[in-house]
């Protein structure tokens, strides 16, 4: 509802200085598959959640609590709605992510039965200098792609997720198609592949950015398409983000390639969704 934007709007500044909720909120509600719930008390707007269920999995992000109204209970509420929201879809586990900073979140979510899944180092670039880097130029069918990841190690440590727009996704055989057919990938390698990026545009959190989905390779495979990357970021003038499994050898190669490295990872909990 209108109301309910303006009130869960008018806290939000309280909880974070700038807060990514603003762009998203209308396409959330446009969302056949997605559920935003919020608390009022006494008239007043002091919580707000949102669940979007996809495959057989809930994701739940965007926990907001006003200041004021912490530890009353109503981030567990509001979290059970949302994850009796994911159980009607037919979801059998949720998941969310919190930053390794926020010790206080993670307490919370560990008390509520979520499990430590899996954690991301977090690679940004805001001012990508110009670099020379050939395109793209074997063709390459998506299948040798999907079949190259399936192998890989960075699969393997990421439990098959990618990060896309701080949601965290299963890496299908139809979502690396799809950044095949959009030309959204990078490789290297003459007759066998040897690094392998994916990327796409940040269509709802990240303004002119271009985010990192996934990448793996040798140390000369990884230089070599994060070189394409910057390449291509520098010509459209973005800057760059995104998530990689926090393994010593994939961190340590992305850093060797150029790519700077926040401080603090994002960690993916689940928990599994029992009962009727």
């Amino acid at each position: 509802m209108p109301s309910d934007k303006a009130g869960v709007f008018s806290f939000l500044p309280k909880v974070f200085k700038e807060d990514y909720i603003q762009d998203c909120w209308d396409l959330w509600m446009d969302e056949k598959n997605g559920r935003t719930y919020v608390a009022v008390l006494d008239g007043k707007h002091v919580g707000v959640i949102h669940v979007f269920v996809e495959y057989d999995y809930g994701w739940l992000e965007a926990i907001r609590i006003h200041p004021d109204y912490q530890r009353h209970g109503i981030g567990i509420q509001l979290s059970t709605m949302a994850m009796d929201f994911a159980k009607q879809c037919g979801a059998k586990r949720v998941r969310l992510s919190t930053s390794s900073a926020n010790e206080k979140a993670q307490s919370q979510v560990k008390k509520m039965g979520f499990q430590e899944l899996v954690r991301f180092a977090r690679p940004f670039l805001e001012n990508v200098s110009p670099v020379s880097a050939g395109k793209n130029s074997q063709k390459i069918e998506w299948g040798a792609i999907a079949k190259y990841i399936k192998k890989s190690e960075c699969y393997k440590n990421s439990k098959g997720l990618y990060a896309t727009d701080w949601r965290w996704k299963p890496l299908t055989e139809g979502a690396i198609k799809e950044f095949v057919s959009m030309g959204n990938f990078i490789v290297h390698g003459n007759n066998e592949i040897d690094g392998l990026l994916l990327y796409r545009d940040s269509l709802m959190l990240e303004k002119n950015t271009i985010e990192i989905s996934f990448v793996d390779g040798t140390e000369e495979g990884i230089r070599e398409v994060v070189k394409g990357l910057f390449s291509i970021a520098s010509q459209e003038g973005k800057k760059i983000y995104g998530f990689v499994p926090n393994e010593p050898g994939i961190v340590e190669m992305a850093k060797k390639a150029g790519l700077d490295l926040v401080g603090r990872d994002m960690i993916v909990f689940e928990k599994a969704l029992t009962g009727k």
